[in-house]
């Protein structure tokens, strides 16, 4: 939920890991917050509705959120979804901090499959890299785009990572902490995606880590543009003892349609823990368009 405040240390990386460029390893970290990766797996992410598409959010919180690797654990939980189309939030790229990784490309190397991945940086500058958000597809995107948001005087800037299909467009975000800050990048983003596909009568859906509860001033905001189409009974933020639901997937109300078939926080899976993989919950829709 908040922006990752701590600079760690470069993080021990195996030989296998895709880097940047030479890897700049000082002293090893401990995590933000130093919690064993200790508890059971629980039980299965619910299987894929028939012939829909699977669209997942996950705030990754640069893979080291409560344990200082958690790739293997993020890896598993997105194969076990199956999911088609993955949106990232809290991503570095070549960061010192995170030992010079190209995150975003690390992780789909370790998906099993050919996934098409696009970043999109909110800190242009970070660490000798960037940091932000991205996408990741199981197929080709026919166009990919990206922008650069405004803090709007709250702290960091945000970005955004836009991937577009033939039959839909898919955006990944992570808005600022501060009412106005959020509703301006929102806005930012509403006219950017609507200039540049609105026109396309394709389906244009956002998903990410708004960092806005229910009670906050964005929601009824984003309503005059957008329809939530993710479920918001359930808490996506797993600290403040899960009270709060932070992480949407929105459609935009150009007139395109899409059916939701599912909608699921996954709290549970029984190839990781997701309680301690990263301090969100992934979010996800299972859709067919209309």
């Amino acid at each position: 939920m908040r922006k990752f405040l701590t600079l760690v240390a470069a993080i021990a990386i195996s030989a296998t890991i895709i880097a940047c460029g030479k890897s700049n390893n000082g002293a090893e970290d401990k995590p933000l917050h130093n919690t064993p990766n200790e508890e059971p797996a629980g039980k299965e992410i619910t299987k894929k509705a028939n012939g829909s598409i699977r669209i997942m959010s996950y705030n990754v919180g640069v893979f080291n959120k409560y344990i200082k690797d958690g790739y293997e654990d993020v890896a598993n939980i997105i194969k076990e979804a199956d999911a088609d189309v993955m949106l990232f939030q809290e991503l570095d790229s070549c960061a010192t901090r995170t030992g010079g990784v190209y995150q975003l490309k690390h992780i789909c190397s370790m998906l099993g499959k050919e996934w098409d991945y696009h970043f999109g940086a909110g800190l242009l500058s970070f660490q000798g890299g960037k940091y932000g958000v991205g996408i990741a597809a199981d197929k080709t995107p026919k166009s990919k785009a990206a922008k650069n948001l405004n803090n709007y005087n709250d702290g960091e800037r945000r970005g955004l990572a836009v991937m577009e299909f033939e039959d839909y467009v898919v955006a990944s975000t992570h808005l600022g902490l501060k009412d106005e800050a959020q509703i301006n990048q929102l806005a930012e983003i509403t006219a950017f995606l609507t200039e540049k596909y609105g026109a396309s009568g394709k389906p244009i859906l956002l998903g990410g880590d708004l960092n806005a509860a229910s009670d906050f001033a964005l929601i009824p905001e984003l309503k005059k543009n957008w329809t939530i189409l993710s479920t918001t009974a359930t808490a996506t933020y797993s600290t403040e003892k899960d009270k709060y639901c932070i992480d949407y997937i929105l459609l935009l109300n150009n007139g395109a349609k899409v059916e939701v078939l599912n909608s699921e926080v996954v709290r549970e899976a029984k190839s990781a823990n997701v309680k301690t993989a990263s301090d969100h919950y992934p979010i996800f829709i299972d859709m067919k368009i209309k």
